[in-house]
């Protein structure tokens, strides 16, 4: 089995929300799921441009996250739905990997250049603070 680590395995409450294909094993998420006793939602990545869970998800708090939808599979696009508050991220901000941020509380640290994100996430109750991320894209 394989597993990428903590990229590929994210809290949004008390669901592991764990993302598999491009680099984890759905096997691999199931088996960390069982020695924590929590429950797991697989996610399959059905883009090599998201090769891991955090660059097209992204928790903000127990029942919000943000998403980009082409990113998954019909299954995981379901599974995620289960989130009370889904923000979609549109195509061009999560090629600027908008999704791939630091959230602490209600601040949300994201890469600069997605607009409409920060703005989604204000009206939802976020403070978004903009980084030039720019060295981290061209690896």
């Amino acid at each position: 089995m394989f597993f990428e680590g903590a990229g590929d395995a994210l809290f949004c409450g008390d669901t592991l929300y764990a993302g598999y294909l491009v680099r984890s094993d759905a096997n691999a998420m199931q088996w960390i799921g069982q020695r924590m006793g929590c429950r797991v939602l697989p996610l399959q990545l059905v883009d090599d441009h998201f090769y891991h869970l955090d660059t097209c998800f992204c928790p903000l708090d127990s029942t919000s996250a943000i998403y980009y939808p082409p990113a998954f599979d019909d299954y995981a696009r379901r599974a995620l739905a289960q989130i009370p508050r889904l923000i979609e991220v549109q195509e061009q901000e999560a090629a600027r990997f908008a999704c791939n941020a630091v959230v602490v509380g209600n601040d949300v640290v994201l890469n600069a250049g997605c607009p409409q994100l920060e703005s989604a996430l204000r009206a939802a109750g976020f403070t978004p603070h903009s980084t030039e991320l720019d060295e981290f894209l061209k690896a």
